[in-house]
């Protein structure tokens, strides 16, 4: 709720596929931010395959929006919470080919939900409001 108003940040994204290159998947002329994305399949394997490898894409983007000229990264998508050892040494080659170096620019994050255990929901709601009490003495300070 920017200056107390609600502002939607939905978008709805749509991506081609470049017929010259079917690991391009191109998202421009959108109205939102007139951003423009570009993803690259870079490496992928389906579900079920002959060899038993999880199924995963790993994405690099580029982009920019009137907001951000000139992001990008990687993205790594699995069926899994956890990312499945067994991929390290295949993504380690595909972020090679777009000049990252998979073990010293890249975090393996934890997309488990654990379960939160006695008194942890109290804690997390104390350290909620104390943020809030933080940025709203900010913003009076700021007036």
């Amino acid at each position: 709720e920017p200056d107390g108003e609600y502002f939607t940040r939905d978008a709805l994204q749509q991506f081609v596929q470049d017929p010259a290159n079917p690991a391009h998947l191109i998202n421009h002329d959108n109205e939102f931010l007139h951003y423009k994305d570009d993803w690259y399949i870079v490496d992928y394997e389906y579900d079920d395959n002959k060899d038993g490898v999880p199924p995963f894409a790993f994405v690099y983007y580029r982009g920019s929006n009137d907001a951000w000229d000139g992001y990008g990264g990687v993205v790594v998508y699995t069926r899994d919470a956890k990312l499945p050892e067994s991929l390290i040494p295949r993504l380690r080659i595909a972020a090679q080919k777009v000049g990252f170096d998979f073990d010293k620019d890249f975090t393996i994050t934890d997309n488990s939900c654990p379960t939160i255990r006695d008194g942890e929901a109290l804690v997390l709601r104390e350290k909620f409001a104390g943020k809030v009490l933080l940025q709203t003495e900010e913003a009076v300070r700021a007036q």
